[in-house]
């Protein structure tokens, strides 16, 4: 499975997560798509910007997550449940023989 790391390049994020460009606009990161950012890591951006990377780097994983939930669970029975979100996080714990 793909990882998110401080090494990983910023083209790379804006491939791995949909809302990439959103989340790192947010950490003040208004360039991503000029030529240069794409082959610059999470550190290096996030220096000159002075951002928090290990928020950014756990924002970005938390998208990362939920689009692969999303891409697994798109179309299949559970999707048509009611209470199961599709790509975001569960509205219930598991609950096995009525307990929890």
């Amino acid at each position: 499975m793909a990882k998110i790391t401080k090494d990983t390049t910023i083209g790379e994020v804006l491939e791995l997560c949909p809302n990439a460009e959103t989340i790192l606009q947010g950490f003040g990161m208004h360039c991503v798509h000029c030529p240069m950012s794409q082959m610059e890591s999470l550190a290096e951006a996030g220096a000159v910007h002075d951002a928090d990377i290990d928020l950014m780097v756990k924002k970005l994983t938390e998208d990362m997550i939920k689009e692969f939930h999303k891409i697994l669970k798109e179309s299949t029975s559970d999707s048509r449940k009611d209470w199961f979100v599709v790509g975001d996080y569960k509205k219930f714990q598991n609950e096995v023989g009525g307990l929890k």
